[in-house]
């Protein structure tokens, strides 16, 4: 899967959209607009089902399965803005998948 930033006209030139291709099928674009929670910002992590990108400097995540559901696929992993983007990754921690993320100045385990 690759995954990036886009613009729509109306918020040219920041960004207002995440889209996404799995690479088996890099023509079947995918997107979702982000309007309520603000704009996706730099740092994607994807693990090949949920893209974790900044919104308004808090972390977002964005569920592909459940792209036909609109904005209910995105949700805040975390709330509290930052002073900066936030860069995340993902790790297999126990044979569990977790985010590993600077919340407060500390690396931090986040179950997004």
């Amino acid at each position: 899967m690759a995954a990036w930033l886009a613009t729509s006209m109306a918020s040219f030139p920041k960004p207002d959209q995440i889209r996404w291709a799995l690479l088996s099928a890099p023509l079947a674009i995918s997107r979702m607009t982000t309007e309520n929670f603000g704009s996706p910002g730099a740092y994607l992590s994807i693990d090949g089902k949920t893209i974790v990108f900044n919104c308004q400097d808090r972390l977002c995540a964005l569920d592909t399965s459940k792209s036909d559901a609109g904005q209910s696929a995105i949700r805040l992993v975390r709330s509290s803005q930052g002073d900066e983007p936030t860069q995340s990754a993902w790790v297999m921690v126990n044979k569990v998948k977790y985010l590993l993320a600077t919340v407060g100045s500390r690396l931090a385990l986040l179950k997004p």
